[in-house]
């Protein structure tokens, strides 16, 4: 078993995590906007999945066009064009600024990379709580900044606690760990065993909060989905979710009080895969 990389986290309550999620969920819909736009699209929705880059920490999409990506910094707030895999010039900072101003900064670079501007739409086939759009309001790096920063520490510990146990579990196709814009969470994939199971695949998880829970949390569920009645036992610092899914759920408010590590958070997350297969 492998030990992984655990950034600290906690230095702010979990819970009062919201308004810097709702400036970054916001902001990283420009890369949704990019992908939808510029990328062929597939059935499944997979060409919209962006790339965790821990050491950036950084969502990055897929080539909207040769050799260009377009990127996502936390907890700056930043949105940056990559060439050849190397940042080029005119980052754009989002703080103060509005997205009617990060539209336009887009068609500017798309214009200077080559890219037909004209293909860029705004349009997503769903809607954010508070989505931000126009130019009446403005993005907010400095009142959100301590908790932006948290946001990025949990998105790394999520990413590397993922990675680790669908490696595990023999996940090996692609890319381990990807990020869902619409939902802004991280999820990776394990295909069946070969002993078979009840379930065809399972997703691990890591959300930063949503509807369900106001925090982030890490989340193990089956395809098929489980039947709810009838559901293993989990370690204690967790708890099973059966309100509109049905998941095993591990909360950033337990990982703190009970000072969990990287490896406990693993260890949890192996006991419910092991538990939704077997």
């Amino acid at each position: 078993m492998t030990s992984i990389e655990w950034r600290p986290v906690g230095s702010i309550d979990p819970r009062e995590l919201g308004p810097g999620r709702h400036q970054a969920h916001n902001a990283v819909q420009w890369l949704a906007r990019m992908a939808r736009s510029y990328i062929e699209p597939t059935e499944d929705d997979s060409h919209t999945a962006l790339d965790w880059v821990a050491a950036d920490n950084a969502l990055v999409t897929k080539e909207i066009a040769p050799e260009i990506v377009l990127e996502f910094r936390l907890p700056e707030l930043t949105m940056q064009f990559k060439e050849d895999g190397e940042r080029v010039s005119h980052p754009f900072d989002m703080d103060d600024r509005s997205p009617a101003e990060a539209e336009a900064w887009l068609l500017v670079e798309l214009l200077h990379r080559g890219v037909e501007r004209d293909k860029l739409s705004k349009d997503l086939p769903y809607s954010l709580p508070g989505m931000m759009v126009g130019d009446a309001v403005h993005y907010n790096r400095l009142e959100t900044e301590a908790s932006l920063r948290e946001l990025a520490q949990w998105y790394a510990n999520g990413a590397s606690a993922i990675e680790a146990v669908c490696k595990e579990f023999g996940a090996s196709d692609g890319p381990t760990v990807i990020c869902r814009p619409r939902y802004f969470d991280l999820v990776g994939t394990i295909p069946q065993s070969n002993g078979g199971g009840q379930s065809s695949v399972v997703k691990v998880g890591f959300a930063p909060g949503d509807g369900h829970y106001g925090e982030p949390y890490f989340h193990v569920v089956a395809e098929p989905e489980l039947d709810a009645a009838d559901l293993p036992e989990l370690p204690e610092v967790g708890h099973w979710h059966t309100k509109d899914f049905v998941g095993a759920i591990l909360t950033a408010s337990s990982i703190v009080e009970c000072k969990l590590d990287g490896d406990e958070v693993v260890a949890f997350l192996r006991a419910a895969v092991t538990a939704v297969r077997d």
